[in-house]
């Protein structure tokens, strides 16, 4: 049997630490407290990782559905202008066509100039 394979205090001369053996606990138990807590601070971080990466995917989702939102109401906006403005150019043509068909000599003077038209 080779020396120092074997841990202190079985059979090989080396001496038992007083840590491991104060308060019943064995070498064992004390050799697989720091890998347990090893992993349970692993999981723990694990955890926080994933849980960033869901919140920050969650943000990512509500950015986009907002950014579409302003599109769309923005879009809307245009549409409805677009549509004002060609209602309002059909009611000047046909207001245009109606007093070149009754034969007035002069167009209507445009608001704001008076409101009076040369004789």
């Amino acid at each position: 049997m080779v020396l120092g394979l074997l841990p202190a205090g079985e059979g090989n001369g080396l001496p038992v630490p007083a840590e491991a053996t104060a308060g019943g606990r064995g070498p064992q138990q004390d050799g697989w407290a720091s890998p347990l807590l090893s992993l349970e601070a692993w999981a723990a971080w694990r955890g926080f990782v994933q849980e960033a990466r869901r919140k920050k995917a969650r943000e990512e989702q509500a950015v986009q559905v907002y950014q579409l939102q302003l599109l769309r109401e923005g879009v809307e906006r245009l549409l409805r202008f677009a549509a004002g403005m060609k209602a309002f150019r059909q009611q000047l043509h046909a207001q245009q066509q109606v007093q070149v068909g009754l034969g007035c000599p002069h167009p209507p003077s445009p608001v704001g100039t008076g409101g009076t038209a040369p004789p």
